[in-house]
């Protein structure tokens, strides 16, 4: 054998060698995965898919080249669910999303956003328990608290708070009797702080959130605050990347439970940046969901008004308005099955300080189901 032919199959085994190593790998993660799920004390799968259809009004199609008219048939939600307990004082959760487009690993976390959910709680006693881990923040009042799986129309100023809706880092949860509890978070920044390609975060996102019940538990309040410095290397909404902006999320939400349900989320989100153009940007956030519940039949009615003024240096603040509301239906065909279908109609707006008002038009049409793989 020739020294080239040599060559030639040392370099065909190494690569190989390359691509079944990272084959193996990415299947013994997997399978670790998977037996760490198997052995928790309840495993059940989360299934949403919807037929969407999208028209937007001339305005709305001339402002943006991707508003086209179009429909699909989508996953909306794809997740494995895993929790349980290894005695009466810890209790764990690890949620996977299994539909999500590969991205790049979040050097703060050293994860991405295929672990929704992954945290140990410990109980210390009846008045405090502590949750270490990847959790829910509980951010942006009843429409934050939400699951997506259960969202159809979310508002304007939704889309500001996702990546403040999980985080990493510690809870506090202070009880304070049976029908009050307060939390004090400790998290990663939103964004990735770099130096170059290297983390450099010193500073945290820091939040508390209070719940409680009124009137035998029918009346809920939500009450959340949260602080979220920005680094040099942050691409925040506005473009500005420096080390004095600061983003504050102030929500309160309110709950009622009967037979006519009621939320109401007023929210406000102020974010100052120090750029040489922008100086910062307002949010302003109303949202109101009411529902009926029937022997089979949830209908609901869910309108949203946001507005966000633009602070840019030397000229006039400029604001945009929005504006939606969704005629929704859930139907549950067996009462004692975790499964529904659903149908929903909405409409949304969007105003610019100047130039026509933009409109979408969606309908969605689908189901959810969550089964329980233990059962």
């Amino acid at each position: 054998m020739t020294s080239n032919m040599m060559k030639c199959k040392a370099k065909s085994n190494m690569k190989l060698s390359k691509n079944f190593s990272k084959k193996s790998i990415l299947m013994l993660m997997l399978c670790l995965a998977g037996a760490s799920i198997s052995s928790a004390a309840n495993l059940s799968l989360e299934l949403r898919s919807d037929l969407t259809s999208v028209s937007y009004n001339e305005a709305a199609m001339a402002a943006s080249a991707n508003s086209k008219n179009n429909y699909q048939f989508n996953l909306h939600s794809l997740k494995v669910d895993g929790k349980g307990s290894l005695n009466e004082a810890l209790s764990y959760r690890l949620k996977l999303v299994l539909n999500k487009t590969a991205v790049t690993a979040k050097k703060r976390e050293t994860g991405n956003d295929w672990t929704e959910l992954a945290y140990l709680n410990n109980k210390v006693n009846d008045l405090l328990s502590v949750t270490a881990g990847k959790f829910n923040s509980d951010v942006g009042g009843y429409e934050g608290m939400t699951s997506s799986s259960d969202l159809y129309l979310t508002s304007a100023a939704y889309s500001q708070i996702t990546n403040l809706k999980y985080h990493t880092g510690l809870k506090a949860i202070l009880q304070l009797g049976d029908d009050h509890n307060v939390s004090i978070q400790v998290a990663n920044q939103e964004y990735d702080s770099l130096s170059g390609t290297g983390l450099d975060q010193n500073r945290s996102v820091v939040g508390s959130v209070y719940k409680g019940n009124f009137m035998d538990k029918s009346l809920k309040p939500v009450l959340s605050y949260f602080s979220s410095p920005q680094s040099t290397g942050t691409v925040a909404s506005t473009g500005a990347t420096t080390d004095s902006s600061k983003y504050a999320y102030t929500n309160l939400g309110l709950r009622y439970e009967g037979i006519v349900a009621l939320d109401l989320d007023y929210g406000m989100i102020a974010k100052k940046e120090t750029s040489a153009a922008t100086t910062g940007q307002d949010w302003g956030n109303t949202v109101l969901k009411v529902s009926y519940k029937m022997d089979s039949f949830l209908p609901s009615l869910k309108w949203y008004g946001s507005t966000k003024t633009d602070k840019v240096s030397g000229i006039a603040d400029v604001k945009t308005e929005y504006d939606g509301i969704e005629l929704a239906v859930e139907y549950k065909p067996v009462a004692e099955q975790n499964m529904r279908y659903h149908l929903a109609y909405m409409v949304t707006s969007t105003k610019p300080a100047t130039g026509d008002k933009q409109s979408a038009t969606t309908m969605i049409a689908g189901f959810k189901m969550t089964p329980d793989f233990m059962k």
